[in-house]
């Protein structure tokens, strides 16, 4: 009689483990369809590998509550099987349609095929800033030159121009002011009738230390903001998808640690797609309100404009630093007006009218303003807005994946 009933018992319970078996066939057969669409990815393995692992780990749990009898704990393991397959959906939607996020970063690039842009290192002369929207040329009818890049790609390339020209003014007004200090010590000794006397003329121009240095203190700051900023995209590019994302869909998969997973694939995804479309969205909504083709700095000052503060802007162009020498009479008695020497650095014209940034599409901007814009604007705010634009992103796929996330938290530690 015993052993009647457990071959009835194995009899019954091989219609279930074959049930099982087709469960895993199936959901692993659905994970593996949009590897199909596609492009091949290096992350996609390791979510492959996630999402396999989690298959089998709720179909071990049904088959081992099934044999036991254990009934009471099949509306947990229909549960899980709910969250595993809501879970695989998404990311099939997300592999599936990942070129075409990706298209995005190329629309933006080359608007259709209808522009070409120029993909080459900032000029010495800073006439172009990034390959984006400010550097477009219009060619309709003509190929595209625009490589395919991906988001990432783009706000990486828009990160590396903004910290080029960053450094730049670094390394202009940290010579500005040292030539400056040079020059306003600068001094002259006449001997009349066995009277001694010092004539310093030139020593007003030490004004200028105290301006040129916060100025080196705000391009600083936002240099410092921008390798920030760099560094994060390239943890994004690493690790997101290839770490944080299989990670998260791990955890998801179990009850005690959903929320943690949870987290985890809201910032995968964020850092990862919302974070460069920020910056690429920032950036064009700069270009798009105010264009400045012919992005100056303290190393254009020519020598019509400042008859006594000479600099060689020959090798600026070239890509050299501020070789030209300051020079400074200090008997001359024009050397002591001060203000219609430097009061091209707060306004578009000198005292005599002259237009301090001669033949500059924007010629009622002064290079203060200038520089101000580039590092408050362009740097901070835009930075600002991109980060918030991703802390967002991640409380809203936080709660889609299960998790609730505090967003002052994590802007707090920003």
């Amino acid at each position: 009689m015993e052993k009647e009933q457990t071959e009835t018992s194995a009899s019954g319970l091989r219609p279930r483990v074959r049930a099982s078996a087709r469960l895993v066939f199936l959901l692993s057969f659905f994970f593996l369809v949009p590897f199909l669409h596609a492009a091949p990815q290096a992350w996609q393995p390791a979510v492959g590998a996630a999402l396999v692992l989690n298959i089998l780990v709720v179909a071990l749990m049904f088959m081992v509550i099934t044999a036991l009898h254990l009934d009471h704990f099949k509306g947990m393991v229909y549960e899980e099987g709910g969250q595993l397959l809501v879970t695989m959906i998404l990311a099939a939607l997300l592999i599936g349609g990942l070129s075409d996020i990706e298209g995005v970063s190329h629309a933006i690039g080359c608007a259709g095929g209808t522009y070409s842009c120029s993909l080459g290192p900032v000029p010495a002369n800073d006439l172009s800033l990034l390959p984006l929207c400010s550097t477009m040329v219009s060619s309709p009818g003509a190929a595209p030159v625009c490589p395919a890049l991906s988001v990432m790609d783009w706000s990486q390339r828009v990160t590396a121009g903004q910290i080029a020209l960053l450094e730049k003014q670094v390394v202009y007004a940290t010579e500005f002011n040292a030539k400056m200090g040079a020059v306003s010590s600068v001094s002259a000794f006449c001997n009349l009738m066995g009277t001694g006397l010092t004539v310093a003329g030139c020593s007003a121009y030490g004004v200028m230390r105290g301006p040129s240095g916060q100025l080196i203190n705000a391009v600083g700051f936002g240099l410092m903001e921008l390798k920030a900023q760099q560094i994060l995209l390239a943890l994004a590019q690493n690790y997101a998808l290839a770490l944080l994302l299989p990670l998260g869909l791990l955890l998801r998969s179990l009850h005690f640690t959903r929320k943690a997973g949870g987290t985890l694939i809201a910032l995968a995804l964020s850092i990862y797609l919302i974070l460069p479309i920020s910056i690429l969205l920032a950036q064009s909504l700069v270009d798009g309100f105010l264009s400045l083709p012919t992005y100056n700095h303290l190393g254009v000052l020519t020598s019509s404009t400042y008859p006594s503060v000479k600099f060689d802007y020959n090798a600026l162009a070239a890509g050299g630093s501020i070789t030209g020498a300051i020079e400074c009479d200090p008997t001359d008695p024009d050397e002591q007006h001060l203000v219609d020497k430097v009061n091209g650095l707060l306004a578009p014209m000198d005292a005599q009218g002259n237009a301090v940034m001669a033949g500059s599409l924007e010629s009622g901007s002064s290079l203060a303003e200038r520089v101000m814009f580039m590092v408050i604007v362009r740097t901070l705010m835009m930075g600002a807005l991109a980060l918030t634009m991703t802390i967002t992103a991640v409380r809203v796929l936080g709660k889609m994946f299960g998790a609730e996330i505090e967003v002052w938290s994590i802007a707090r530690l920003s």
